[in-house]
């Protein structure tokens, strides 16, 4: 369950095709560049990226690709969609543990389900590394509702793990929205979306990169 290893993995695979591995920009904004004619017909699209020190730079291609997550970076949002954005929160830890109290999580994927663990939604525990273990929990947000903090969530589920004492190696979490009906177009011209800019999610699960790949 290393996603950096996949995403390591993925990387070569994509530089081995031949692709050039940027990292440090983020796409800003993207468009046809309608003086120029690519190789498959039609306006070329071009894109600006920005660098972490401000800097902007535009390149040039035949299609663009916005995989940038619920944020939907260059796809945007489409005001006159009738399926609206639901979202979902978590937070997750990388906790290590003495072998005592991590290895009867180490061979399973434990789930905690029910409110009396977290309001609108669930925890698990998931192995990583000897003695690593992932706890984390996620939610639905209901505006209309008062609901705890997350970390209160985590909280309770260490807890009842027996693993309130783990060091925390790492802390991370997030938000991923989608629409219920996921009927959000896939492509605007030139422009093509995947995985959680056009809701090829799991919103209940929590969970989006199996799926991504899939679309």
């Amino acid at each position: 369950l290393d996603f950096g290893a996949l995403r390591q993995w993925l990387a070569n695979q994509a530089q081995g095709w031949g692709a050039e591995l940027q990292l440090g920009w983020r796409a800003v904004e993207c468009g046809p560049e309608t003086s120029a004619v690519g190789s498959l017909g039609g306006s070329r699209m071009a894109t600006i990226l920005q660098g972490s020190d401000g800097q902007r730079r535009t390149i040039t291609s035949d299609w663009v690709v916005d995989a940038s997550g619920e944020s939907r970076a260059l796809l945007r949002e489409n005001a006159r969609h009738q399926d609206p954005l639901v979202s979902g929160v978590g937070v997750e830890w990388l906790v290590q543990a003495p072998g005592g109290q991590s290895s009867k999580w180490a061979d399973r994927l434990t789930f905690f389900l029910g409110s009396s663990w977290v309001q609108q939604g669930y925890g698990w525990i998931f192995p990583m590394a000897h003695n690593q273990l992932k706890v984390g929990v996620c939610r639905v947000s209901d505006p209309s509702s008062s609901q705890p903090p997350l970390t209160a969530e985590l909280t309770k589920v260490l807890k009842a793990a027996d693993l309130q004492t783990a060091t925390v190696l790492d802390r991370h979490g997030g938000r991923i929205r989608s629409s219920i009906r996921r009927r959000e177009p896939h492509q605007k011209g030139r422009l093509i979306g995947l995985g959680d800019v056009v809701s090829t999610a799991n919103l209940l699960g929590g969970e989006g990169i199996r799926h991504a790949l899939t679309s």
